[in-house]
């Protein structure tokens, strides 16, 4: 009885808004439309056929996620309904998950947007995300053929693009943090696309914004080489965002104050093992296991279906790439380099891996959030491939300038 009424219930929200077929045909070719202008306006800062190609393949993989998701739908129609639902934009927190549901409510409410059509909305938000990814890292190796290949080639990584390609948290969180990563290379200049991808992790997961501004604050007084202007500017504003960032942060975890004994009781409770087929309980595994855990797992011996082989493959190589960069050449790499982007992903990435670790009791769920961070474990590992392989005088001159600017 339940199964059929949350059927019958599934499928109104799958059909709602679907007899205004002309207005979502309209959007999603305005929307479609607006993807190839940005594909244009950027090709010169990349590979146009690259570019068409990963639009494509991330299309494919929302129209996947739309059919394949679990019966009835459950976050993906949870945040469309709440849009649905909400009498005005006043009935949202616009933070967290709910935020989400405020990107889709003009759009459900007044252009009768339909359930499809939102996954088509978020599945071009992370797309765009992919791009400034790509340019971003394509500005780095731009003159090393074999770097640049191996880009291509992880650019279409399966796990990254299915999770960004539904309506979900990812796909906007996965945006503000690309575009934080394309304003380190040369962020003066780029501070406005810093300031946004602030915004979006605050509206969405104040916890990463934390660990960004934490990062961040390392690297220039720490690791990175900057000059005094840019640490009297920039250190101090940093100090500053803290503050919001933390209300947010306490807001999010329901905690009166982030001390050391609630943040252990937070860890706990979100350590447990909530079950479900990926469930794993971490709570006695040691601290090493945890960050393996949460990074690499599930790898085969996990496996008991298609989508966790999957999962599997791809977790394969990167611990492929992780083994790669545990060396002593690495990190004198690191050392030697003194650059804000090379500095902040090295600590977002071993800061995020470290807290998230002791938070994650669902394979699953671990997946889909360790995206957050991967693209910094891709993005130390391509540079670092790029400077260390054999590569001409002139080219090595011109990629070093292309990140040093920060």
């Amino acid at each position: 009885m339940y199964r059929s009424s949350a059927a019958k219930a599934g499928i109104a929200l799958l059909t709602a808004n679907n007899k205004y077929f002309f207005a979502n045909f309209t959007f999603l070719l305005v929307l479609f439309l607006f993807s190839f202008l940005v594909i244009y306006l950027l090709r010169k800062e990349g590979n146009l056929k690259i570019f068409i190609l990963l639009l494509l393949y991330h299309t494919w993989m929302s129209v996947c996620y739309y059919f394949l998701q679990p019966w009835p739908p459950l976050d993906t129609a949870g945040y469309y309904k709440m849009a649905l639902d909400g009498r005005n934009i006043a009935d949202f927190s616009a933070v967290g998950k709910e935020y989400v549901s405020v990107v889709l409510y003009p759009l459900v409410k007044y252009l009768h947007l339909s359930f499809f059509s939102g996954f088509m909305l978020f599945n071009v938000i992370g797309f765009i995300g992919l791009l400034f990814f790509y340019i971003t890292m394509k500005s780095l190796l731009n003159n090393n053929e074999k770097a640049v290949k191996l880009l291509n080639i992880l650019i279409f990584l399966p796990g990254i693009s299915y999770w960004t390609a539904p309506i979900s948290k990812e796909s906007i969180t996965f945006l503000g943090i690309t575009m934080i990563l394309y304003s380190l290379v040369n962020l003066g200049k780029r501070f406005i696309y810093f300031f946004f991808g602030l915004i979006f992790l605050a509206l969405i997961r104040p916890h990463i914004l934390v660990m960004v501004i934490v990062s961040l604050l390392l690297s220039m007084l720490f690791l990175a080489r900057l000059n005094f202007i840019k640490k009297l500017v920039f250190i101090p504003l940093l100090l500053i965002l803290l503050v919001p960032a933390h209300s947010l942060l306490l807001q999010q975890t329901k905690l009166k104050q982030v001390t050391l004994e609630t943040a252990e009781e937070f860890i706990e409770e979100r350590g447990v093992n909530w079950g479900g087929g990926s469930g794993v309980d971490i709570q006695n595994y040691n601290p090493v296991f945890k960050f393996f855990t949460y990074l690499y797992r599930p790898l085969f011996v996990d496996v008991h279906s298609v989508p966790a082989a999957l999962a599997s493959c791809e977790n394969l190589i990167y611990l492929i790439i992780s083994l790669q960069m545990l060396s002593f050449k690495f990190f004198k790499f690191i050392k030697n380099e003194k650059n804000l982007f090379l500095s902040f992903n090295l600590l977002f990435f071993f800061i995020g891996a470290v807290l998230l670790s002791h938070t994650e009791g669902n394979l699953g769920t671990a997946v889909r959030h360790k995206i957050m961070i991967m693209p910094s474990l891709l993005a130390l590992y391509l540079v670092y491939k790029a400077k260390t392989q054999p590569a001409t005088v002139a080219a090595r001159k011109l990629a070093t300038a292309g990140y040093k600017k920060s």
